[in-house]
């Protein structure tokens, strides 16, 4: 198994650094999905304002975003993440009832898109009742203040999430 670089601490002397303690870790590096966390973070950063409260999916996106915004966990127990639903009915009435407690958008992170594929009804409730005003590969965003925009020519059921 390969080692990786974690962290490498070091001072600058006379205009050169040097190293003076390295931390090593067995496994393969996992830099490209942090990266595309922070891109996603950034994502969020563009379209939500600080002060507009947002349902994160994903919990190592959460955890990104909490540091500068009103960040929710979904499903939520007492503030914290409360586990996968049991099926799509009970993520849309979780949803709903986050929803009513100001939630204002919801985000999906790539590493929870899986969930738009496990839970059909909440991705057809989302594509029915809210605007999908990001898509990419790392990130699904919904506004929850708006309604869809209709697209001349398109019908719910040919619309796409991802």
């Amino acid at each position: 198994m390969p080692y990786r670089i974690e962290t490498v601490e070091g001072k600058a002397w006379g205009g050169c650094e040097y190293y003076y303690a390295a931390r090593f870790r067995k496994g393969e590096t996992n830099w490209k999905a942090e990266y595309l966390l922070d891109l996603a973070a950034q994502d969020i950063s563009a379209v939500v304002g600080r002060e507009q409260p947002i349902v994160v999916v994903g919990e190592d996106l959460r955890a990104r975003v909490a540091s500068t915004r009103c960040a929710m966990p979904f499903l939520e127990c007492d503030g914290e993440y409360g586990g996968n639903p049991l099926d799509g009915e009970t993520a849309i009435r979780e949803l709903d009832q986050i929803h009513d407690r100001g939630a204002e958008f919801i985000a999906f992170a790539w590493t929870a898109f899986w969930w738009l594929e496990a839970y059909p009804e909440l991705t057809r409730y989302l594509g029915s009742k809210y605007q999908q005003v990001l898509s990419n590969d790392r990130l699904v965003l919904f506004d929850l203040r708006s309604v869809p925009c209709k697209l001349v020519g398109q019908t719910p059921s040919s619309k796409t999430l991802l």
